[in-house]
Formats: C-alpha cells, structure tokens, sequence
C-alpha cells in the first residue's frame, strides 16, 4: 500500500516533538491511524500502561496492542521460531503497512504486559503521521483504540478533541477511515475481530 504524504510544516514538526517528548515522560498520546484514533503509550513504562487501562476503564484482561513504525521493528517483537508463525510473517506482511494485526509467539524482549500467555499482537498503521510517532517513541507503541472500553472507536478529529479526559496530549492528525484492523491467530487460523481483510484473502495468501 502507498503511504499519504507527510503533513511537514513546522507547527506539525512543533506538535509531533511534543508529542515524542509527552510519551517519553509516561503520557497518553491520541493519534489517527488508518483505521481509528488510537492511544498510544510507551511500552516500556509500566504507569503508562495501567494509565492507559485505566483511563479507558479497560479490563486487564484485555491485552493491548502494539503499533510498529517498519517491518524490523515488528519483526523484533515476534520469536518466529515455529514455522508456522514464521510463514504467516513472512506471507501476510504484504498487507501491511494496513489493516491487519497478527497474534504472535512474542520475543523475550517484549514488555510483559504486551505478551500475555507469550503472544503479542502486531501491526504496522497505513498513515505517515502515526508512523512519524511511533519512529520518534523507538520503533513502536502499546496502543489501544481511542474510547472507554466498550464504545465505539473515535473516527473524527473533532470527536477525540471532544474527550480530553482520555489523554495527556492529541497530535492533531485528522480522522481516521472508521474500519477495524482485523486481528488474525495465525497458529490457530481463528480470526479475533473481523475487520478490513478476510479470512479468504489471507488464506490465498499462505497457500501461494
């Protein structure tokens, strides 16, 4: 997929290193994505994490995903040591950068929080400025759509300025296309949440 050209004026530069340095002190970020608005955290700060839990009123139990800037960076995350898990990478990559997010063995070196039960679920956002972000956060981001748990995801701008108790700051980002990721279980070729891709087509693409 192509990626949209990068809004590069210098209030943007201004409000994007704001962000980066907000997220760094353990603050939620509201950001578009391709698919919804989104809260990002930095993965690797344990208060950020239960802050982003609790300002959506979250279940713990839910797990959180992560967003990651390129291929390397998601690759990073994922112990692709069964060859199962290693050919769906490999095979279902190309949709990315998209609507799609894997479940994961998850390395050692991911956060524990974002591992449960050893699986992390990655994905790579179709948007410049969302990727823009999680390159300055170090390559990837715990995110979870921007509502409380339990309503539907934010699409608008105007809509995520309108709830400003759910995070620290907002990069102003414009509105996201309003359709899910779909979250695909590779190992057990069960569909989590059906979004922008169908089973169909990511089964065309491991038998090719």
């Amino acid at each position: 997929m192509e990626i949209d050209t990068l809004n590069t004026s210098s209030d943007f530069s201004s409000d994007l290193s704001r962000a980066i340095h907000a997220s760094r002190d353990g603050k939620l970020i509201a950001v578009v994505t391709d698919t919804v608005w989104g809260l990002v955290a930095d993965p690797h700060n344990p208060a950020a994490l239960e802050w982003l839990y609790h300002s959506k009123k979250r279940p713990f139990k839910k797990p959180l995903q992560c967003l990651c800037a390129t291929l390397e960076d998601a690759q990073n995350l994922c112990d692709l040591s069964n060859p199962r898990a290693k050919t769906a990478f490999e095979r279902l990559h190309k949709f990315w950068p998209g609507g799609l997010t894997l479940l994961l063995p998850a390395h050692s070196s991911v956060p524990k929080p974002l591992r449960p039960n050893g699986i992390v679920g990655v994905r790579i956002p179709n948007h410049p400025i969302t990727l823009e972000l999680l390159s300055g956060m170090g390559g990837y981001a715990a995110c979870s759509s921007l509502n409380l748990s339990g309503e539907p995801a934010i699409i608008l701008e105007v809509e995520a300025r309108a709830h400003p108790e759910l995070y620290d700051f907002i990069l102003p980002s414009g509105d996201a296309n309003g359709v899910a990721s779909t979250v695909y279980d590779p190992l057990n070729n069960h569909i989590i949440r059906q979004g922008q891709i169908t089973l169909e087509q990511l089964h065309r693409e491991l038998l090719s």
